[in-house]
């Protein structure tokens, strides 16, 4: 990289089976004081992926992110969007750094932490949001009530399907569906439910999301998985039977209403549930 100053876009892949038999971890740290600072990065998208990320910096190396607009840590997974292996992250004191500095991402897709929550909540204007892994539930709140409605005018795709957490408080739901319903720019969504908690039925959350995304005048594709807990996460075949049990939900719905609104967006989306994809106009 310090022969390549002008560089601009960054994507590393450290993800192999002897990496991760060999417990390696990735320093991004020991990556950037590899550049001088004399002749800084001008890095505008980075992306790792990796087992074991220590993404730690220290305020000297943050001159080469200052131009940062995209920050990628993609999920490391077995090939199935689903099904994750085992990772770990330290990242104390990165997203402090970035919000202090005013480096405000545009585009982000990192596993969730409290400290991250923080920093999305400092600013507006993030168009693309993808977070996955265990959570604390006392999170989910804060991420709903601020960091959704920070960035609600800005947001194109949101995805917190993979997010786990005991008690399924990420989940779309009854209490948080109006926060979703703000979003009105957004083209992509995808989501978790939890039938398990709860007053409302599957049926009415399924519902309820499918009126929700009506609302969404530029929405083209709806995502929906299972909510997942730490003892489900990446696990295929709780995936499966909660498809299976979804499966018989789909003849039972009854969208005829929501169809009759001609400026709603159902009428032009693809859906994924689970394994199952649903073509636009699915309502005929």
């Amino acid at each position: 990289m310090r022969n390549n100053p002008e560089l601009e876009d960054l994507s590393l892949d450290f993800v192999g089976r002897n990496l991760l038999e060999r417990g390696e971890t990735l320093f991004l740290e020991n990556l950037l004081q590899g550049v001088p600072v004399g002749q800084p990065l001008r890095l505008k998208r980075l992306s790792i992926r990796a087992y074991v990320w220590n993404v730690q910096i220290s305020p000297g190396s943050i001159i080469h992110l200052k131009h940062l607009t995209t920050l990628e840590f993609p999920l490391p997974g077995s090939g199935k969007a689903f099904v994750s292996i085992a990772f770990t992250m330290i990242s104390k004191g990165l997203w402090d750094v970035l919000g202090h500095h005013e480096i405000r991402l545009k585009h982000l897709y990192a596993p969730v932490t409290g400290e991250l929550v923080d920093y999305l909540v400092s600013y507006s204007g993030i168009e693309y949001l993808r977070l996955y892994g265990p959570v604390d539930d006392s999170l989910a709140h804060r991420f709903h009530e601020r960091v959704l409605r920070r960035h609600a005018t800005s947001l194109k795709i949101l995805n917190t399907s993979l997010v786990a957490s005991a008690n399924g408080q990420w989940a779309f739901s009854e209490h948080n569906a109006h926060i979703f319903g703000e979003c009105v720019g957004l083209r992509e969504l995808s989501v978790s439910i939890d039938y398990s908690y709860g007053y409302y039925s599957p049926m009415d959350t399924l519902t309820l999301l499918l009126r929700t995304s009506n609302s969404l005048p530029h929405l083209r594709w709806l995502s929906l998985v299972p909510a997942l807990s730490p003892h489900t996460y990446g696990s295929y075949s709780f995936f499966l039977q909660w498809t299976d049990r979804m499966s018989r939900f789909f003849p039972k719905l009854d969208v005829t209403e929501l169809l009759e609104n001609s400026e709603g967006s159902l009428e032009h989306s693809h859906y994924r549930f689970g394994v199952f994809a649903v073509e636009p106009l699915f309502g005929n």
